[in-house]
């Protein structure tokens, strides 16, 4: 009996989970041999995709169609792409930021601190307050929707690059990365005063 129960429900878990795969389907993101590496759904159908050579594409339909946007800075690997809302989102560009508020049609970028760092992701709190990280171990944070940076927090020493970060609120963040090193040592710290000191958490 309780053999019988086991394939019962063997044979519930696997066919849920053939008829979940069958729900995916595969999207054409416009004819392109470009490496994708970034994606933002801000809603339902609209949705935004990055990569390299600069390649940033749009989407009105959820994904069926999609069309290339004349993105400002040429040349560049975009590793990130985040959308607040249909209309305003972010690019980071390495030591600027771009920014559109109609949804890619035009680009504006700011200025992020610290000239040898190189910015490739963001991370929001809310629709004002927001973060831009990456290479060199350099967090910069924005208060007016990412018109103007301050640099928050420098790594101590060389050699490391965040890869996420993320605040639960306006004191309490966290750090995860890795030192750029033939043994790649984990990075993960912890704040609780908003960026202003970091405390590594073992």
């Amino acid at each position: 009996m309780k053999k019988s129960a086991l394939i019962c429900l063997i044979w519930i878990i696997i066919t849920g989970i053939t008829t979940q795969a069958q729900n995916w389907t595969r999207q054409n993101p416009s004819p392109t041999f470009q490496h994708l590496f970034g994606i933002s759904f801000p809603s339902a159908d609209t949705g935004y995709i990055c990569g390299e050579n600069s390649m940033v594409l749009r989407t009105f339909d959820g994904g069926t169609t999609w069309e290339e946007l004349n993105f400002p800075f040429k040349g560049r690997q975009l590793q990130d792409i985040n959308f607040i809302d249909n209309h305003r989102g972010y690019v980071p560009v390495g030591w600027a930021v771009c920014y559109t508020t109609d949804a890619g049609e035009t680009w504006s970028h700011s200025t992020v601190p610290h000239g040898n760092a190189s910015y490739y992701k963001t991370s929001f709190l809310d629709d004002s307050t927001m973060f831009v990280f990456g290479y060199d171990g350099s967090l910069a944070k924005s208060s007016d929707q990412g018109i103007s940076w301050e640099l928050l927090y420098q790594a101590p020493g060389e050699g490391e690059k965040f890869n996420n970060v993320q605040f639960a609120n306006h004191l309490t963040g966290y750090i995860a990365g890795e030192t750029i090193s033939i043994y790649r040592t984990p990075v993960f710290r912890r704040t609780n005063d908003g960026g202003i000191t970091w405390e590594d958490i073992a």
